[in-house]
């Protein structure tokens, strides 16, 4: 079927992908018993827009010297991340804050971009309450990273750490084509549907309104946010302490359960007596 596809496309010298909000946002496709213990198994709930309610953990570690909201990618929960969660409270003797998006894993209500970054504004605003005076570290990737970059151009944070950040909707356009076939990428083409290209600001404008201590960790096999895209971010963020750490992998494994990022991690954190 896909090569029929491709070769009634090469006949015609050229086929169109059309993205929008249906084909970036994914949902983790949970199982109905899920749904139904979620209440029983997330152990904080946060009333958000149109009647949602997110729902995840509240992680708390001896020490609790920190407050750390975490956003994960796209397509996971934060079941999927809970390795992560885990390692971050533990290593960094920190509370931590994550919580579904509306939609994904725990919680209910229909994604749309401008919704998950209205609800990442509250996330944070609830993790600065918990802080309760604590230093507020917010850690994002992927697509959590794009949120965090919103939640830190809009409320004060001690740290931000970002993991592969998107930084923009035309990038990922670009990454999309990137991953058809050499032979068949010259006859495609990726259009991003009129709400997405008019929708602003997108993370490269909003990371310029960041001045807190800033750690990007990229991937230099990463196949859908690029080196080069992760790296002008770094160049453009408002911070005046940044740093860029590197490491061997591609866009599933730059995370925080990449021991070389962990390392990077905690030497950014402790440098800045976190």
């Amino acid at each position: 079927m896909r090569a029929a596809a491709l070769g009634i496309c090469l006949a015609l010298l050229g086929c169109t992908a059309t993205v929008g909000e249906r084909e970036l946002l994914r949902p983790w496709d949970k199982p109905a018993a899920l749904v139904a213990e979620a209440p029983e198994r997330s152990n904080i709930e946060l009333p958000v827009t149109e009647g949602a309610t997110l729902r995840g953990w509240l992680l708390h570690a001896p020490g609790n010297g920190l407050q750390i909201v975490y956003f994960y990618g796209n397509g996971e929960s934060v079941i999927d991340a809970q390795q992560h969660l885990k390692w971050l409270a533990s290593a960094l003797h920190a509370d931590l804050l994550a919580l579904d998006y509306r939609g994904y894993g725990f919680s209910d209500g229909k994604p749309t971009f401008a919704l998950l970054a209205e609800d990442a504004l509250a996330v944070t605003a609830l993790g600065g309450r918990l802080a309760g005076g604590r230093p507020l570290v917010m850690v994002g990737r992927s697509l959590g990273a794009a949120l965090a970059i919103h939640a830190a151009a809009h409320h004060s944070a001690t740290a931000l750490v970002l993991f592969a950040p998107p930084t923009g909707f035309d990038d990922i356009a670009q990454s999309i084509r990137g991953q058809i076939p050499w032979y068949a990428r010259w006859a495609w083409r990726v259009r991003l549907e009129e709400p997405l290209r008019a929708m602003h600001p997108q993370p490269v404008e909003e990371i310029a309104q960041v001045t807190a201590p800033l750690l990007v960790v990229l991937g230099t096999e990463d196949e859908l946010v690029v080196p080069a895209a992760a790296r002008r971010m770094l160049e453009v963020a408002g911070s005046a302490d940044k740093v860029r750490c590197e490491v061997r992998a591609g866009h599933g494994r730059t995370s925080p359960g990449l021991p070389e990022a962990q390392r990077c991690l905690l030497e950014f954190l402790r440098a800045r007596g976190l």
